[in-house]
C-alpha cells in the first residue's frame, strides 16, 4: 500500500463462477418443501443440485480447483465409503441408494463449499445468500407459528409431494414452525448456523472497515419460531462467545481463561450436584424435563450398541436394544451414526470434526482482521453444532448444510501467507511516531512538519 493509505488489491484464487452459482442454487433449493420420486430415489430440490454438481465438483477437486487435497477431504471421503460398505454388507445392493445419498449429502456438500468458497469475496457471497434464505424462511415460519397455516405447503402441495409435516405440542401459545424443512428442530438449528457468520462476516460488507449489521438479529428472530431449546441454545452460545471475544479482545489468553472457567464450572457441578453436570445442564436448558431424561436414557442404551457393533453397526433398519416403552428414535447424530454404521464410522466422523476445528485454530492469518473474523465465525458455529449434536440428530438439508460449513474454511488453509483475495485489504492506520518533548517526558506528540527518525 502506498504511503498515502490507498487501497491495494491482493490477488488470490477465486472460485469458478459455475461453482458459486451452484452454491447459491443449493441454498435457494432449501426453500422448497417438495420432492420427486425418480425410480427408487426420493429427490428434493437441494439433492438434485448436489447430484447434478457432484461429478464436476469431484473433477474440480482432483484438478486442484479446491486447493491441494487435504487430510480433512480424505477423512470425510473415508467416512462415506466406510458407511456405504457397511450398508452393502447388511443389505446388499438394495442399500446402494442409501449409500449414494449419503455420499452426495456428505462429501458432495463438503466439496461444494471447498470448490465454491476460495476467497473473502466468495465467503461474503455465501453468507449473504445464507442469510437471505433464512430471512425468507423466517417470514414463512412466523406465519406458520402464529396462524398455524403452512403457506409453502399450501403453495406447492397441489403440484408436488411434500416433506413430512410434524405436529407437536405448542409452546408459548405458538406452533413450533418447521418452515420448508423436516422438523422444527432442524429448522431452528439451520437458522442458528448463520448467527456468528452474520455477525463477523457481514460487517465487512464493504471490504474495508467493520460496521454494525442487523443480520444477527434477523437470524435470531428466524430461529425463535422453531421454539426449540437446542436452536436457542446454539444462538446464545455463539452470542456468549462473541461477547467474550469483544469484551476481552485485548487479552491474549482470553480463550484459555474461558476454557479454565468452563472446566472449573463443570468440576464444581459434578461435585456439588447429586445429578452431575450433564444431567443438570439437560434439565435446566430444555423446555421439557421428561425429554431431557429420555435423551439420557437413549445414551444409556444406544452407546453399548455402538460399542458392541463396533465394525459396521447394525445397518439402516436395525432394531436397537432399548428399555421398555422406549421408541426407536435416536435424538443424537453421534449415536445414529454409531448404531447404524458402527464405532469405527463414528470415530472417523469425530476425527473429521476435530480436524476441521483444529485446522481453523492453528491457521496463521498474517494479521488480516477479516480473515480472523471469518475464522472465529466458523469456529463458533462449528463448536455450537458439535455440542448440539449430542442431543440433536441432523438429516436431509440441515445435515448437508453441516458439511457445507465444514468445507467453508478450507480456503483459509490454502491461502498463501498474507493474501486474503477478492477484496481490498483494509488500509493500515498511519504509524504513531514518538517525539521527545523538550522536558524529556517521552510523551507522544504529533510531528510538526518534520521527519522524525
Amino acid at each position: 500500500m502506498s504511503d498515502g493509505g490507498a487501497v491495494r488489491l491482493e490477488g488470490a484464487e477465486r472460485a469458478d463462477p459455475w461453482a458459486r452459482g451452484l452454491l447459491g442454487l443449493f441454498l435457494v433449493a432449501l426453500l422448497f418443501p417438495i420432492f420427486i420420486n425418480l425410480g427408487p430415489l426420493r429427490l428434493s430440490p437441494y439433492r438434485l443440485v448436489l447430484l447434478a454438481g457432484f461429478l464436476p465438483l469431484v473433477a474440480a477437486w482432483l484438478l486442484g480447483r479446491a486447493g491441494r487435497i487435504r487430510a480433512l477431504d480424505l477423512i470425510f471421503l473415508g467416512y462415506c465409503l466406510w458407511c456405504t460398505v457397511g450398508f452393502l454388507r447388511h443389505h446388499g445392493l438394495a442399500a446402494a441408494e442409501a449409500g449414494g445419498i449419503l455420499i452426495i449429502e456428505t462429501f458432495g456438500a463438503y466439496l461444494l463449499a471447498r470448490v465454491a468458497i476460495r476467497s473473502v469475496e466468495d465467503m461474503l457471497f455465501f453468507v449473504r445468500m445464507f442469510c437471505a434464505v433464512i430471512l425468507v424462511m423466517g417470514l414463512f415460519a412466523m406465519i406458520e407459528s402464529v396462524t398455524r397455516v403452512l403457506v409453502l405447503d399450501e403453495l406447492f402441495g397441489r403440484l408436488f409431494r411434500l416433506r413430512h409435516v410434524v405436529y407437536e405440542e405448542e409452546r408459548l401459545g405458538l406452533r413450533r414452525a418447521q418452515g420448508p424443512l423436516d422438523h422444527p428442530i432442524l429448522y431452528g438449528v439451520f437458522c442458528s448456523m448463520a448467527f456468528a457468520l452474520s455477525w463477523y462476516v457481514l460487517r465487512w460488507r464493504d471490504g474495508r472497515q467493520p460496521r454494525a449489521t442487523i443480520w444477527p438479529a434477523v437470524v435470531a428472530w428466524a430461529a425463535f419460531w422453531s421454539l426449540s431449546a437446542g436452536a436457542w441454545l446454539a444462538v446464545l452460545l455463539q452470542g456468549a462467545l462473541i461477547g467474550w471475544d469483544r469484551v476481552l479482545k485485548r487479552v491474549r489468553g482470553r480463550w484459555w481463561i474461558l476454557l479454565a472457567l468452563f472446566a472449573g464450572l463443570f468440576l464444581f457441578l459434578e461435585l456439588a450436584s447429586n445429578r452431575g453436570a450433564v444431567r443438570l445442564a439437560l434439565a435446566t436448558l430444555t423446555f421439557n424435563h421428561h425429554n431431557a431424561a429420555y435423551r439420557l436414557l437413549i445414551w444409556e442404551y444406544a452407546w453399548p450398541e455402538t460399542t458392541r457393533l463396533w465394525l459396521f453397526g447394525g445397518g439402516l433398519d436395525y432394531d436397537w436394544r432399548r428399555g421398555p416403552g422406549m421408541g426407536a428414535t435416536i435424538d443424537t447424530l453421534y449415536l445414529v451414526v454409531g448404531v447404524r454404521s458402527g464405532l469405527v464410522a463414528l470415530m472417523i466422523l469425530v476425527a473429521g470434526l476435530l480436524t476441521a476445528v483444529l485446522t481453523l485454530v492453528r491457521l496463521p492469518l498474517s494479521g488480516d482482521p477479516r480473515l480472523d473474523d471469518i475464522r472465529k465465525a466458523l469456529l463458533f458455529v462449528l463448536l455450537g453444532l458439535i455440542l448440539a449434536m449430542f442431543t440433536v440428530h441432523l438429516w436431509n438439508g440441515t445435515y448437508a448444510m453441516l458439511f457445507v460449513l465444514l468445507g467453508a474454511g478450507g480456503w483459509l488453509a490454502d491461502r498463501p501467507a498474507g493474501r486474503a483475495g477478492g477484496l481490498p485489504v483494509p488500509p493500515s492506520p498511519p504509524p504513531r511516531r514518538t517525539v521527545l518533548d523538550g522536558g524529556g517526558t517521552g510523551q507522544a506528540v504529533p510531528p510538526r512538519g518534520r521527519t522524525v527518525l
